[in-house]
């Protein structure tokens, strides 16, 4: 139960970071077309950074590469069968762009801004559970630059390879995963990694900060009475993380690996969806929709789902 208590601090504690963007947004300051360009800067530029940031934190340990390719691995496959459930699903809709985003909406989520703070929050003393939240964020990128851009557009040539590692999640990875190999944190000077973490930082924040932009440029009625929004949110804060937990509940999983897994399953539906929907210019209202109800909604679905790790 004081898990449950933690979770819902921590999620209470990312709310209040949308009060700048709404405030700023209601007073004028800033303007709904700043948005894409936060939201570039959020994912081309704060996501990397956070992702080569939490491998420098850790120190070289194979043993430790191996869970978090497992882990990678694992979250994929959850992924990637739920996007074939749900595409079964919705296949006699092939021309309805809002059945597709409600589709991304409700598999892809804010592992990055929402999962690993509370994650480094919950297991402060587990730097590993960070790095299997930055794999959940390249293998949803993965998917979601493939997969999830082909439900968006109806074009094929979307899912190819070059798609799936050419995206901000994925070239921090590769970025990353060499230094961490050759350790170099211990070589770095101070200030460079301190820098990069503190670049790395402002994702969580932004996030927020553009999620209450956006709550302030929409009409109470476009967010709040779409019915569809809330289905996604549904499916998506307490459908799929059940889902998850059932698929993993007989798997011998390290408890840590276990606990990421539920916990990044169960986290609002992903900024980077509505990002993919404004890049392909279609379903964007309701994409924005399904993440602003799904991220209002999880103060009170995520502490519940913790207590699925009692």
């Amino acid at each position: 139960m004081s898990q449950a208590l933690t979770v819902l601090w921590k999620v209470l504690t990312m709310m209040i970071f949308m009060l700048p963007g709404f405030v700023g947004r209601k007073v004028n300051i800033v303007k709904e077309d700043h948005i894409k360009a936060f939201t570039n800067l959020l994912l081309y530029l704060c996501t990397p950074f956070m992702i080569v940031s939490t491998f420098l934190k850790m120190d070289r340990d194979f043993s430790q590469l191996l869970l978090i390719g497992l882990f990678f691995v694992i979250f994929l496959a959850i992924q990637a069968l739920a996007f074939l459930i749900l595409g079964i699903i919705t296949r006699r809709k092939k021309e309805d762009v809002e059945a597709r985003i409600l589709c991304i909406q409700s598999i892809c989520g804010n592992v990055g801004y929402i999962g690993l703070p509370l994650l480094s929050m919950l297991y402060p003393e587990e730097p590993i559970i960070v790095c299997y939240a930055c794999m959940a964020m390249v293998s949803m990128n993965i998917l979601l630059f493939t997969v999830g851009a082909y439900f968006v557009s109806g074009d094929r040539k979307y899912v190819s390879l070059r798609s799936a590692f050419i995206n901000p999640a994925t070239l921090g990875f590769i970025v990353a995963l060499p230094l961490y190999l050759l350790g170099m944190n211990r070589i770095f000077p101070d200030f460079v990694l301190t820098a990069t973490e503190s670049i790395g930082n402002i994702c969580g924040p932004l996030s927020m900060i553009i999620l209450g932009i956006r709550l302030a440029s929409s009409s109470f009625k476009a967010v709040f009475c779409n019915w569809k929004a809330y289905l996604a949110a549904a499916v998506k804060l307490l459908i799929f993380p059940l889902f998850t937990f059932a698929l993993i509940y007989f798997i011998p999983l390290p408890t840590s690996m276990r606990s990421a897994l539920i916990i990044l399953s169960a986290v609002p539906s992903a900024s980077a969806g509505l990002g993919v929907a404004e890049l392909h210019g279609k379903g964007m209202q309701l994409a924005a929709n399904a993440l602003l109800i799904s991220t209002l909604l999880c103060f009170i679905t995520l502490p519940l789902i913790t207590l699925l790790l009692l």
